[in-house]
């Protein structure tokens, strides 16, 4: 089992089952049992969403604390360094819970995600530039050959620009499900897909 130490130098062990990942999913809207790996990356970089997860995570050893803790008191000491230990610990409860393979692939695609929101972070400020209401069309063409021009450098298409805009315009930055990423019905579909 791992754990992560919060600012109060309090320890706190995370493990994974079928049932509580039900459970954050339906109550943190954080899929941890979807192997395209969306909800790792979200509890990554959204600190809100790795709280909630962890106030679920972690609900049987805040309701045992002595002195009594609430789980909005927990929420507060998981910050700074703790909220990077915090979501290695839930990744590597995760590594315990999934095959191997499957936890291995997982992992690749959040590494690509990774790298292609590096890869894209100069574009991100132009795109927000085409949501901009009256903006002249000249304008937009230019900031559209901008954007295409980064991506073919990037070794990408025209079409791959395209599909950023729009990914942009509907904020979408989730990894498309396929059925190899699609999240499992069940714990136990898990290990036999």
């Amino acid at each position: 089992m791992v754990s992560f130490t919060d600012v109060m130098g309090r320890s706190w062990q995370v493990e994974l089952d079928g049932p509580l990942m039900g459970e954050v999913r339906d109550q943190a809207k954080v899929d941890l049992a979807d192997l395209s790996g969306n909800g790792y990356l979200k509890i990554e970089n959204d600190a809100p969403s790795l709280v909630a997860v962890l106030k679920i995570i972690c609900r049987d050893a805040i309701a045992r604390h002595n002195p009594p803790l609430t789980p909005e008191q927990f929420g507060k000491q998981i910050r700074k360094d703790a909220l990077i230990d915090a979501a290695a610990a839930v990744l590597a409860a995760a590594a315990d819970f999934f095959p191997t393979n499957k936890w291995s692939e997982t992992l690749s695609r959040c590494e690509s995600a990774r790298k292609m929101r590096m890869d894209l972070a100069p574009v991100i400020p132009m795109l927000s530039v085409l949501d901009e209401p009256g903006m002249p069309s000249r304008l937009k063409d230019a900031v559209m050959e901008a954007i295409g021009e980064h991506v073919r450098q990037l070794g990408g298409s025209s079409a791959g620009a395209q599909s950023l805009v729009a990914a942009s315009v509907t904020g979408s930055t989730e990894i498309p499900s396929t059925p190899a990423t699609d999240s499992p019905a069940s714990a136990g579909s898990a290990l036999t897909a």
